[in-house]
C-alpha cells in the first residue's frame, strides 16, 4: 500500500511537471510565432546608404519611396504604427518599390531633405528609378488611402508615373 503511495504521488509529480513543461514550450512557440508575424507585417525599408539605395534601384530599375520622419515627429509615429505596418501596404512597398526612412535628425538626413525640399514632416516622396521626384505627400495618410496611391500608381506605366502633374491628378482624383 506505501508502495502504490509513493508511485502515484510521484507520477501525479512528473505528470504534471510535464504538463507545466509541455504548456511553456506551447506558450514559447506561440511567443515567437506572435513575433515572427509583426515582423512580416512591417513595410521593409532599405538599410543602407542613400547613395547605395540610388545605386540599387537604378540597378533593379524599381521606383523609390522616402518617408522623411524625425523621432520627435507624433505624425511620423502614427504613419509607421498605422500605415506602414498595414499588411497590405506592406506586402507592396515590399514588392514594389525600395522604400527608405530619412530621419531629418542626422546630418544625412538633413542634406536629403535639402535635396528635396522637404520641411514638413512625415512627407513621402515618391521616385522613379533615376531620383526623380513623381509625387510628393505631406503629412500623415491612414492606411486606406495610401493604399490607393500605391495600387493607383501601380497601374500607370508599369508602376511609375511619368511626372509629378501626373501624380498630383491621380492624388486629385481619389
Amino acid at each position: 500500500l506505501w508502495l502504490d503511495y509513493c508511485l502515484t504521488v510521484c507520477l501525479n509529480y512528473l505528470i504534471e511537471n510535464i504538463m507545466i513543461k509541455k504548456l511553456l514550450i506551447v506558450a514559447i512557440t506561440l511567443i515567437s510565432i506572435k513575433t515572427q508575424a509583426q515582423d512580416i507585417i512591417s513595410a521593409s525599408f532599405f538599410t543602407g546608404s542613400y547613395q547605395d539605395l540610388l545605386q540599387e534601384a537604378k540597378r533593379l530599375k524599381k521606383p523609390i519611396i522616402l518617408d522623411f520622419t524625425a523621432t520627435w515627429c507624433g505624425p511620423c509615429k502614427k504613419m509607421d504604427k498605422e500605415t506602414y505596418s498595414d499588411e497590405l501596404i506592406a506586402s507592396v512597398i515590399s514588392l514594389k518599390y525600395f522604400a527608405y526612412k530619412v530621419d531629418v535628425g542626422t546630418f544625412e538626413g538633413l542634406e536629403i531633405s535639402d535635396r528635396y525640399n522637404s520641411n514638413q514632416f512625415p512627407t513621402t516622396l515618391f521616385l522613379d528609378y533615376n531620383g526623380k521626384i513623381l509625387g510628393r505627400l505631406k503629412g500623415f495618410y491612414p492606411p486606406e488611402y495610401f493604399i490607393k496611391i500605391l495600387e493607383m500608381n501601380q497601374h500607370r506605366r508599369r508602376g511609375v508615373l511619368v511626372k509629378e502633374e501626373d501624380f498630383d491628378e491621380l492624388i486629385t482624383g481619389l
